[in-house]
């Protein structure tokens, strides 16, 4: 077995271990959505709304639309460093509900596709009651219950009576796309015992809340053959389908985005810098040292040990011919990202990967600030207080002979300033041997910004 499937079994007890909901709350025996959901941990939610991200990817392998329909809503909350979907306000209910009707729309487009029946042969209402039980199971990720197929069909049979058959569909889906059901997933489960304090998951929420995780997209149809089956209960079941879901491509999507959350490297994208000093950088440049960190990313966890360790040491970076001038790297011609084997001595991990360096700098010069803030909140998990009210402090402008250390010197020597900067600076100053777009630019400078007792308190 691959050495990163060994760690799905960590993963997967993790999954399996977890005990959901608010049980003897009124808004879990209800089946409502908590109005506080963005103060609670995850393990305490009942429901949780689908991310922005999780909602085009959802459509995508429900629908099969490539389209970002999520673009309009509200960003997602940050909760704990990752996304969290806030409460629906007023605003985005209706965004929601424009989006459903644009994606209803686009769907019965092609009512074949759609219904995978021909309503001709087996009569239309027979056509969409078989509808509902196969692409409605799918979009709620469970069976359909008895009274939701009552409802839906009564609106079927409303709406045809004054449109056409197109049309009483194209409301159908509307309905459902609008649903708590396709907007929520829940993880309520069942009581272990009588009197339990918390609950297990049952097999449609196991196969969702596996899906999520690995893949931030709804299950796929052997997950739901064995959820359907009873077969998500066990470990070993479990782990079973978390081995199956590694293989596929779409846990390197999930894996990416989830390195996207905590890391926050879809600001790489609209990077910019200043074109007098680096003309080759453009927009096309920075799209590229995403993919680069996302290529890397995915090397440690599929192709390599998958390790921590290994993340944080690997001297690998992925480049191109047009990355490879900038960063004088060896790299085979073409547009194609190859893996690169450096020697480790000044470049290598996560950290020194191009595209993290150059989205932590800022247009013109380096920002050991950012950098140092980054290390702290984003990989030591450091919460830092925000800076005082009305604070300035001049910066010296970079000029010859005078080191990183010495034109921040104000942070050290301001009273206000001295108490967060003493832990932000000198680890900030670690990383002066790389440049705005995270080119090496010669030892001498991270000797200069390092030599001082206690680089690193804290």
């Amino acid at each position: 077995m691959p050495t990163h499937l060994r760690y799905s079994y960590v993963l997967c007890l993790w999954i399996i271990g977890g005990c959901v909901g608010v049980i003897g709350s009124s808004e879990a025996n209800n089946n409502k959505v908590p109005s506080d959901a963005l103060s609670r941990e995850l393990s305490e939610l009942a429901w949780l709304r689908l991310t922005n991200a999780q909602y085009d990817n959802t459509l995508r392998d429900l629908l099969g639309y490539e389209d970002s329909f999520s673009k309009a809503f509200p960003d997602d909350e940050y909760v704990n460093g990752f996304e969290l979907a806030g409460n629906v306000t007023t605003l985005s209910a209706e965004q929601l509900s424009l989006s459903a009707e644009k994606i209803a729309e686009q769907a019965v487009q092609d009512i074949p596709g759609l219904l995978k029946c021909d309503p001709t042969e087996i009569g239309e209402r027979q056509c969409v009651e078989q509808f509902v039980d196969d692409f409605v199971m799918r979009a709620f990720r469970r069976p359909v219950e008895s009274s939701e197929k009552e409802a839906l069909l009564a609106l079927y049979d409303e709406t045809i009576q004054a449109f056409d058959f197109s049309s009483a569909v194209q409301v159908m889906v509307e309905t459902v796309l609008q649903s708590s059901a396709f907007l929520y997933r829940s993880q309520q489960g069942v009581l272990a015992e009588s009197g339990a304090q918390s609950s297990k998951l049952n097999n449609w929420e196991m196969a969702s809340r596996l899906s999520y995780f690995l893949w931030n997209t709804m299950p796929d149809e052997p997950l739901f053959a064995a959820a359907e089956a009873g077969e998500l209960q066990s470990q070993e079941q479990v782990v079973s389908q978390a081995e199956r879901m590694l293989d596929d491509p779409k846990a390197k999507e999930g894996v990416a985005d989830l390195f996207r959350q905590w890391l926050h490297w879809d600001k790489i994208q609209s990077l910019a810098k200043d074109s007098s000093l680096y003309p080759d950088f453009d927009q096309d440049f920075a799209s590229m040292l995403q993919q680069s960190v996302v290529a890397y990313v995915n090397d440690v966890f599929f192709d390599q040990d998958a390790r921590l360790e290994t993340l944080f040491t690997s001297p690998v970076v992925f480049a191109n011919a047009r990355l490879a001038a900038s960063y004088e790297f060896e790299a085979p011609e073409g547009d194609a990202l190859s893996k690169v084997e450096l020697d480790g001595q000044t470049r290598f991990g996560l950290l020194g990967q191009p595209a993290l360096l150059a989205m932590l700098s800022k247009t013109d010069q380096s920002d050991p600030i950012h950098r140092g803030v980054f290390v702290r909140q984003q990989i030591l998990c450091q919460q830092l207080p925000p800076p005082p009210n009305n604070v300035v402090v001049n910066i010296e402008a970079p000029a010859e002979g005078l080191s990183t250390r010495e034109r921040f010197a104000a942070h050290s020597t301001d009273p206000s300033c001295n108490g967060c900067h003493r832990l932000i600076d000198p680890v900030g100053f670690g990383f002066e041997e790389f440049g705005p777009i995270g080119e090496s630019r010669g030892c001498r400078l991270c000797f200069e910004a390092l030599v001082s007792p206690g680089a690193w308190p804290g």
